[in-house]
């Protein structure tokens, strides 16, 4: 039989109450900049002459983006990512079928972050399909 014992000590517990209190600030700070983050990035893609989409999430930090267009594999689309753009984002199909075609990426970054992975995305494609 195990028992739960949670011993913060002072210094915690008065960190804890105040994120608590006074943390909606700094949480609709970070809200808002993923937003604008995701906004950024699906705007970008949205408006490069290839073959992806994207939509903006209603509730995560993280954005799908559909490549099913491409008519690639899930391995050529890695392949692609990885060793044309330099970009290492998580594969839709490790989420279950219905991700296949998709890739997941993290909005929760720096800007220049977003900046260079557009600019990446850009790059590759355009190197595959020509300028558009």
């Amino acid at each position: 039989l195990y028992k739960l014992h949670w011993y913060q000590d002072t210094f915690s517990a008065w960190g804890s109450y105040s994120a608590f209190k006074y943390g909606f600030r700094y949480r609709d700070e970070v809200v808002g900049y993923i937003r604008q983050m995701q906004t950024k990035l699906v705007e970008a893609l949205n408006r490069m002459p290839f073959p992806v989409k994207a939509t903006l999430p209603e509730a995560t930090y993280l954005l799908w983006v559909d490549f099913r267009d491409t008519g690639w594999s899930q391995d050529q689309i890695q392949r692609f990512l990885v060793e044309d753009a330099g970009l290492g984002f998580n594969r839709g199909d490790s989420f279950g079928a219905s991700g296949t075609g998709f890739v997941r990426i993290n909005c929760a970054v720096p800007e220049r972050r977003i900046d260079e992975a557009i600019q990446r995305l850009s790059n590759a494609f355009g190197n595959r399909y020509g300028s558009g």
